[in-house]
């Protein structure tokens, strides 16, 4: 099997899709999985996830996989965006850190 198409997902709309279907239906690691992504998400609605993503988006020197991380962590303070970048071949600026921080702060902080 070949990949095609590589995407990534986040885990509001992994929560959403699991919740939909019947507990019946969901494998064990499903399971687990869903209680998982009810108990650890920060941001909890749809709109201000979006909200928060089209933001960390703009800081150009980020990707898609690590706007992702970033909302499911939301660091507030610099030392956390660090090690969430530490093993990552991505140098940000102080000025992306603190723009990252700001961000996630303001999610956390409302």
């Amino acid at each position: 099997m070949d990949i095609v198409e590589r995407s990534y997902s986040d885990g509001i709309k992994a929560r959403d899709i699991l919740s939909d279907r019947d507990v019946d239906e969901l494998s064990h690691a499903q399971q687990i999985g869903l209680e998982y992504l009810r108990k650890n998400m920060k941001i909890a609605d749809r709109d201000s996830f979006e909200e928060l993503y089209d933001e960390l988006s703009e800081v150009e020197s980020i990707k898609e996989k690590h706007v992702i991380k970033l909302l499911e962590l939301l660091p507030t303070e610099p030392e956390e965006v660090e090690t969430i970048f530490s093993k990552e071949r991505v140098k940000l600026e102080d000025s992306d850190i603190d723009r990252i921080v700001e961000i996630c702060s303001s999610y956390t902080d409302a």
